[in-house]
Parts: C-alpha cells; sequence; structure tokens
C-alpha cells in the first residue's frame, strides 16, 4: 500500500510517463521498493538520473503531502490509484510503448479488463454524427467496454448510448479528477459511476484542462482497447490524433464516411483512403470485432457467454504461439527467437485477447 501511494504522489507531481517508466525500471532492475528510494529522495532521484526539475517537484511534493495526509484525502474524495503490474491494471494499456505506470481512477477500472472499443470524433458533433452513434451502437455490443474521452459531442453521446445498450463504458480525462468539466459532461460522468462504470485520469487531481494534455490522454484511449471507431473528424483533430496512435499499436481502425462538403467527415475519409476500415452499419463493426476475438451479441438476443473462437491467420501471431506451444517464456525470449520486439509484442497483446496466451504466476507467456 504505501508504494502505491507514493506512485500517486509521483503523479500528482506532474512527473511524466517516460520519467515514471524511468523509475519502474530502476526499482525492478535492483529489486528495491519504492519506500525505500523515497526515505532518501534527494541522493535516490539523482541516482536515478531524475531531471532536476522534477526532482525538485517530488521533493515539494513529499514535504507538502505526508503519506497519511495524502491517504486521507484520496479516502475523503473517493478515488483510487491503480500501478502497473496490478491485476486491475488495464491490461491492452501495459503492452504500449509509452505506457503509463500510474492512474488515479474513480468506479470500477476492472471494466477495461475485458474487451473494448475507443468511440471518438468532434467535439461539435452534427446531426448526423448523432445519428451515426444511434445508428451503429447497437445492442451487439452490450459486452464491448465503449471507451472515450467525456468531453462534449462524440465522447460524452458515445458513453450516454454505452448506457443506454447496457454497455460498460470508461473515460479518460485530460485533466484530474478534481475538476468537473466541461459542464456539459457533469451528468453524463455521474450517470457513467452509477452504471460501474471507470473514470480514469493520468493526471495530478488538481491538473487544469490545458491543450497539451489531451495528446497525452488520446493514446490512453487508444492504447486501451482493441480498436478505435472514428466518427466525425476534421484533418486536424485530437480524433486523429488517436486514430494514427491505435494504429501506430498494432490495433484495428475504423472510420465512418461522410459528405465531402463536411469539414467534420475529411479526417475520416483520409483514414479509409489511408487503410481504416469503412464502416456503415453495426454489423460490420460486430465482424471486425469477432475478427479480433471479441463476442459481440446478435441484436435482440441474448449475447453470447465467451469470446469468439477465431481462426489465426497472422504469421507473427502463429510464430509466438508455435514457441508457446513448445513451453512458457518471457517476452524478452520471444523477442530473441524472433528478431522483431514490436511485432512479437503486437502478436502478444492479441493473442492473450483472444485467450490463446496468458502470463504463469512467473510473469511468463503461456500457451492455454
Amino acid at each position: 500500500m504505501t508504494d502505491k501511494l507514493i506512485w500517486g504522489l509521483i503523479g500528482a507531481a506532474q512527473v511524466g510517463a517516460a520519467s515514471q517508466r524511468r523509475i519502474y525500471r530502476y526499482l525492478e532492475h535492483h529489486q528495491m521498493t519504492l519506500a525505500q528510494g523515497w526515505a532518501n529522495l534527494a541522493t535516490w532521484g539523482r541516482v536515478v538520473k531524475l531531471p532536476a526539475d522534477k526532482l525538485a517537484r517530488l521533493l515539494a511534493v513529499q514535504k507538502e503531502w505526508p503519506l497519511e495526509r495524502w491517504q486521507a484525502y484520496l479516502a475523503k474524495m473517493g478515488w483510487q490509484i491503480c500501478v502497473l503490474g496490478e491485476a486491475n491494471f488495464p491490461r491492452l494499456l501495459a503492452h504500449i510503448p509509452d505506457f503509463p505506470v500510474v492512474l488515479f481512477y474513480q468506479g470500477q477500472i476492472e471494466v477495461l479488463q475485458g474487451n473494448s472499443l475507443a468511440v471518438v470524433g468532434a467535439r461539435r458533433m452534427t446531426h448526423y454524427g448523432r445519428a451515426v452513434i444511434e445508428e451503429l451502437l447497437d445492442e451487439r455490443l452490450c459486452q464491448v467496454t465503449i471507451v472515450s474521452g467525456l468531453m462534449t459531442g462524440v465522447d460524452v453521446s458515445a458513453h450516454s448510448r454505452a448506457l443506454a445498450i447496457g454497455a460498460p463504458t470508461a473515460a479518460f480525462l485530460g485533466y484530474g479528477l478534481e475538476l468537473t468539466w466541461p459542464a456539459g459532461a457533469r451528468e453524463c460522468r455521474a450517470q457513467i459511476l452509477a452504471a460501474g462504470g471507470a473514470i480514469i485520469s493520468e493526471f495530478a487531481p488538481w491538473e487544469a484542462p490545458v491543450a497539451r494534455n489531451f495528446p497525452i490522454r488520446n493514446r490512453l484511449v487508444a492504447g486501451s482497447t482493441c480498436a478505435t471507431l472514428v466518427i466525425e473528424a476534421a484533418v486536424r483533430s485530437g480524433s486523429l490524433i488517436t486514430a494514427n496512435l491505435a494504429a501506430d499499436y498494432g490495433r484495428e481502425v475504423m472510420a465512418v464516411p461522410g459528405s465531402i462538403f463536411n469539414e467534420r467527415s475529411v479526417g475520416c475519409l483520409e483514414l479509409i483512403a489511408q487503410g481504416a476500415t469503412m464502416v456503415r452499419t453495426s454489423q460490420q463493426i460486430g465482424e471486425v470485432l469477432q475478427n479480433l476475438g471479441v463476442a459481440v451479441a446478435e441484436t435482440g438476443k441474448e449475447a453470447s457467454a465467451g469470446p469468439t473462437k477465431v481462426v489465426i491467420e497472422d504469421e507473427w501471431q502463429k510464430k509466438v504461439l508455435e514457441l508457446l506451444q513448445a513451453g512458457p517464456a518471457e517476452t524478452e525470449q520471444l523477442v530473441a527467437a524472433l528478431g522483431d520486439q514490436q511485432a512479437v509484442a503486437t502478436a502478444c497483446t492479441w493473442l492473450e485477447l483472444m485467450g490463446e496466451i496468458a502470463r504463469d504466476e512467473a510473469g511468463r507467456w503461456q500457451a492455454s
């Protein structure tokens, strides 16, 4: 518990994900607890080679927030901390190269342990965009966690539609949990929590919604989901950042076509031209998800009890699975045998998602 509280203070000190990863790997390599380093922070921080400004912020936070005060504050606000390596840490986030180490959250972060779909788009959504959400997000997706960013427009509409069809939903914020912003999202936020969903932030609880935070947030939306659906997006928009990140992470990208005369459709049309899957019906979305091993329900019928069994056609997935069928192996061993770190990481992500492999008690991959 002590280490988790300290990780929260590191996040609260605005020490970014890259420095957090450096700390995490240092502790892992030297088999140290975070509390050991925290007890002698000034010296230890220099050993870890933290930049001077970040070390100064950590020292200031350590002085202002004794662990007892910090714990009482979190308990009073009803917030929790999730750290990389814990059972409830969003499983797909652990597989992206720029993964976070610590997250603050309200509600049930466990909804991100299941299959998930990011839905993103314009803040100034048109009537067409609203109709698309109503049409495409139907009961087929009732077992899929809908993930977005709780901004007005497509985000809030996607969360609300998830609640309407009985699907789990989770929101990643571009600011701290203390803020309820924008005003138009306040009711939706309360409804998400009441329905057993989650509100999650990588930022200090008091962090304001400044522009630089939202691209950082977008990687969490893309990285926590197995596919991203883009509905109405301009050429230069956060939605396209999310879609491009999803593609970089090896996740499926879908886009809804629109009028060539609508600037909010141009981004989607460009994504389709670049290879994103064009979708016009909920059935098409369901087919894409089923091909990824995600369980979807037939409209008007009970959802299936488990993930759909799919035929593995990807060559890297086949290679990884073949090695693991001979015995458990660590990621580093798979990379040494196959030679491409990113391809191996992506293959492991999808094989785990499809239930073909899992980690054993020692943290090694093994065939299921």
